[in-house]
């Protein structure tokens, strides 16, 4: 294996003398393709989950806010306040968890360098950046629903006057 193989932890070639069975020639080629297309897939990935992200915040967000100046209105202290603090941490780690998941998404402007090593370095690179997006876009949804969830749960079931 060469500096600049651009699969350098990919699979072999099914090679040998003993026989090679159809299941074994299709998973080598599943190998080969999984590694070839990772990008791709990564970046397909992180559309559907910015997706997912939007879908469930709207949801949360929708049953939790409906009706709520009437109901925020009423809650007792400190209730009152926690709810409307709550509600605009929920927005802003939704829209974050959001914002990470569209960069991982998008190409992005690179410039591409000549050499083969320099370009199988910003390969890797770049889908290591839109993995570790998509994965704090993750985590921050996960903190945006807990919010959210908390939110729900003070506007049903908090002591109100």
């Amino acid at each position: 294996m060469t500096a600049v193989d651009p699969m350098p932890s990919g699979p072999k070639p099914v090679t040998g003398g003993g026989n090679v069975t159809a299941a074994e020639l299709q998973a080598d080629d599943w190998a080969r393709q999984a590694i070839t297309e990772r990008l791709p897939r990564l970046r397909a990935v992180a559309t559907a989950w910015g997706a997912t992200v939007t879908a469930l915040t709207a949801i949360f967000g929708l049953a939790t806010l409906t009706d709520s100046d009437a109901v925020v209105s009423k809650l007792d202290s400190p209730f009152d306040w926690i709810f409307g603090v709550s509600a605009a941490l929920a927005a802003i780690t939704a829209a974050l968890a959001i914002f990470l998941a569209s960069l991982a998404a998008q190409q992005g402007k690179k410039e591409i360098p000549p050499d083969l090593a320099e370009r199988v370095r910003l390969y890797n690179e770049t889908f290591e950046n839109a993995l570790n997006r998509l994965e704090w876009s993750r985590r921050w949804t996960g903190i945006s629903i807990v919010f959210l969830i908390g939110n729900f749960a003070i506007r049903w079931y908090a002591p109100s006057s």
